[in-house]
């Protein structure tokens, strides 16, 4: 592992299963596509600032169009983000389009992740589903911090539903806050 300071890039896209972030990793020593970050979904488009650790780097290839990409990923363990700024045009140019990271799972995953998309979509409309949705960090307090290990549509349903019960996310601290309400 290595520990470098760089500039973090996150665009949103919109796909197949709603929107989604790509990021693109600038450093002293090259710069870098995230893949398999699940959390990257919770960050608004911007530019964060910061120290990364990167547990490896690898070539990854995808096919969008009638042309295959092939890109250097860095696999992020942990990041320190100290801050952050408005995405320019400049910069949303510097990430190509890059197909939904749910769509480059195998095709029965897929047809598993849709049909789990629509019911965790009807339980967060609902918002009787709350408890189900969040699971054990339900229920939660003013501050929560989503777990990492769940797949990346109940991570964007989780998200969706945050923003609907009033909660800011602090790209800092990683975490979701309650904001005081407005009277």
């Amino acid at each position: 592992m290595i520990s470098i300071p760089g500039e973090l890039v996150i665009t949103t896209r919109t796909g197949r299963y709603g929107n989604f972030n790509v990021a693109k990793l600038f450093t002293s020593i090259g710069e870098f596509s995230l893949k398999d970050n699940k959390l990257l979904d919770q960050y608004e488009a911007g530019k964060y600032e910061g120290s990364f650790v990167i547990k490896q780097i690898k070539s990854s290839s995808y096919s969008y169009g009638n042309r295959v990409v092939i890109e250097c990923c860095a696999y992020i363990e942990d990041m320190d983000l100290v801050n952050s700024s408005k995405l320019d045009e400049a910069d949303s140019e510097k990430i190509h389009v890059s197909e939904d990271p749910i769509c480059q799972t195998e095709s029965s995953e897929v047809q598993k992740v849709n049909t789990e998309h629509q019911h965790e979509e009807t339980m967060a409309t609902s918002g009787s589903g709350d408890a189900e949705l969040f699971g054990i960090l339900w229920p939660i307090g003013d501050q929560v911090k989503l777990d990492s290990t769940e797949d990346r549509l109940k991570i964007r349903s989780q998200k969706k539903r945050l923003i609907e019960l009033g909660y800011h996310f602090d790209y800092k601290s990683q975490c979701w806050n309650k904001l005081p309400e407005q009277f």
